[in-house]
This record gives structure tokens, C-alpha cells and sequence, in this order.
């Protein structure tokens, strides 16, 4: 009967797949790709990711294992597992054919589909992770990590060593973190709290908030937007804060000794702290640029630099 139903459709000139050959078609097309399954990895080992369209999110767990669940509606999930590494990446199987027709490969997660990767490692694994558009969550690693976006959010929390958080569309976070640090982001919001090591945060247009930190190292920035700072502040340290349009906020300890140069164009001073200015401080009709100590003065340098924008300094509440 099926063979007299399959005469009939080429006689009227209709081609079909029936549901066997059609689902061998999608495996050879690598449709439909997903992958679940749990592979040992080594301690001091790495977990690279890497995605087109759609999000990625890393958690912990206390084995020597890899919980690797990913999935792709229409695309291929190229794995590579060993001992020391395990990867992920997303590949197109008919690339070569949507680039000759001419279209446009910027646009690449239109054929993705629904696809996502959910990833468990063991504490201490070094992760790189990034995406092109979607959110990036690496949480509870104890370790390097790096987690970029660009049409998406990045986010880690609990990292140390080199941690590096990287967004162009979206905020970049980072909570509970030590060694050396770096969250930038073009269109939204920096952010770094609990943070303690070099601190590198800048965004072109949002905020840069750095919270409760102990940090010996500092250099925040943006354009568009207030910088915010609070925390103690390291007697050998450098501290440096700018904005073009914007206030710059300081909440630092009352015993603080720091030398501290503060400019700013069309803004004011507003400082709860005691300002005895340097001989070589000048002032102009607008604005001014202010060079004073803290404290008995001399120790960590602050520089606090805005053009139209207030520059605040508070002892914590």
C-alpha cells in the first residue's frame, strides 16, 4: 500500500519524505541537534562555549564532572570532550549555501532557532563563554572565568584570577570577585560589588557602580552616565573616575589618607570631608580643578575627572 501511495504522488508530480527519510535527512543536515550527557573532566581543566543566538548559563556542582545539556532547533552543536577541555560551538550545515545566495551572515541567528546551553561544572574550572545574541550566566566557579555578549546581558558571580565581563548591547555585572577584574560594556550598565583586587569597569552610555569593594586598583569610566564608588581605600592605591556627563559619587572611610585632584567644568564640590587646598590648586570662574589631601594627606591618589557633573564625597552612613 505505501508503495502504491508513493506511485500515486510521482505520477501527479508532488515529491514528499515520508517520516523515516525525512527524519534521516535532518540527522544528515544536523537539525534538531541536542546534547545530554556528563563527561569527567580534571581539575585545572577548561569549559569553552560558544553560541550564536541564544543564552548561556553555567552553575556548579561538587563532582569532577562536566553536566553538558544543549540544544539547537535548527543547527549543528559541535562538541569536542576530553580530560582537560570540553567545548561547544554552533555551526550552520547549510553555511556555504546561505553565504553564496548572497544573504546577509550578520543575521546568522535567524536560522538557529530555539537553542540554549546549560552547563555544570565542578568549583575552580576555568569557563570562557560567549555569545552573539543572547544572556551569559556564570555563576558559582571559583575561578577564571570569561563571559562576553553582544546583544545580551553577561553576568558572573563568585570568580577569581582574571575575571573579565563583556557586553556591547546589555549590562555587564560582576558580584563576589577577586584578582583581576574587567566589566565593560558599550550600551548599558557597568557594574562590579563585593569586588576585591584591580578593578578596570568603563561603559560608553549607563553607569559605572562599584560597591562594597576593596580594590587597589581603579580605573572607571564612561561617558554618558554617573560613576560610583564605595569602599576603602588602599594607602598605596590609584584611583582613577571619569565621566563626561555625569556626577562621580566617592563613599570611602572617614580615616581615608589620600591625596585626591578633582576637576570638573560646569559642576560642584560637595565633599564631607575637611578641603584645605594645595598651593598649586587653581580655580576658575567655571568649574575648577582642586588639588587637596585627606586624612594627614600623601597616601593612595585620587582622581576624580567630569565635565558636567558634580563630584560627591561621602563617609559611609
Amino acid at each position: 500500500m505505501r508503495t502504491i501511495f508513493s506511485t500515486l504522488l510521482a505520477l501527479c508530480g508532488v515529491a514528499i519524505l515520508l517520516p523515516d527519510a525525512a527524519a534521516a535527512q535532518q540527522r544528515r543536515a544536523g537539525y534538531m541537534s541536542s546534547i545530554d550527557t556528563t563527561v569527567a573532566i580534571e581539575r585545572g581543566g577548561v569549559v569553552e562555549l560558544s553560541h550564536i543566538s541564544g543564552d548561556i548559563t553555567v552553575t556548579t556542582w561538587n563532582r569532577d564532572e562536566v553536566r553538558v545539556v544543549a540544544f539547537a532547533e535548527r543547527a549543528q552543536i559541535i562538541s569536542d570532550f576530553s580530560r582537560r577541555r570540553i567545548s561547544l560551538r554552533i555551526e550552520d550545515p547549510d553555511r556555504d549555501n546561505r553565504d553564496n545566495r548572497g544573504r546577509d551572515r550578520s543575521r546568522r541567528g535567524d536560522w538557529i532557532g530555539e537553542s540554549r546551553y546549560e552547563i555544570t561544572v565542578p568549583r575552580g574550572i576555568r569557563v570562557v563563554a560567549a555569545t552573539i545574541s543572547g544572556d551569559v550566566s556564570v555563576v558559582g566557579t571559583n575561578g577564571q572565568v570569561s563571559a562576553r555578549t553582544v546583544s545580551g546581558d553577561a553576568t558572573v558571580e563568585d570568580a577569581s584570577g582574571t575575571v573579565e565581563v563583556t557586553s556591547v548591547g546589555g549590562d555587564a555585572t560582576l558580584r563576589r570577585a577577586n584578582g583581576r577584574m574587567t566589566v565593560t560594556t558599550v550600551s548599558g550598565d557597568a557594574s562590579i560589588s563585593n569586588g576585591t583586587g584591580d578593578v578596570r569597569a568603563s561603559t560608553v552610555s549607563g553607569d559605572v557602580q562599584l560597591a562594597a569593594m576593596r580594590a587597589s586598583s581603579v580605573e572607571a569610566s564612561t561617558t554618558s552616565g554617573d560613576v560610583s564608588y564605595a569602599g576603602p581605600i588602599d594607602p598605596s592605591g590609584r584611583y582613577n573616575l571619569t565621566t563626561h556627563s555625569g556626577d562621580i559619587v566617592l563613599r570611602i572611610p572617614a580615616e581615608t589618607r589620600a591625596t585626591v585632584t578633582a576637576s570638573t567644568f560646569s559642576g560642584e564640590l560637595d565633599t564631607d570631608f575637611p578641603v584645605t587646598l594645595a598651593p598649586a590648586s587653581t580655580a576658575r570662574q567655571r568649574g575648577s580643578t582642586l588639588e587637596f589631601p585627606l586624612g594627614s594627606g600623601g597616601g593612595a591618589s585620587i582622581a576624580l575627572r567630569t565635565f558636567s557633573g558634580d563630584i560627591v564625597l561621602r563617609r559611609p552612613r
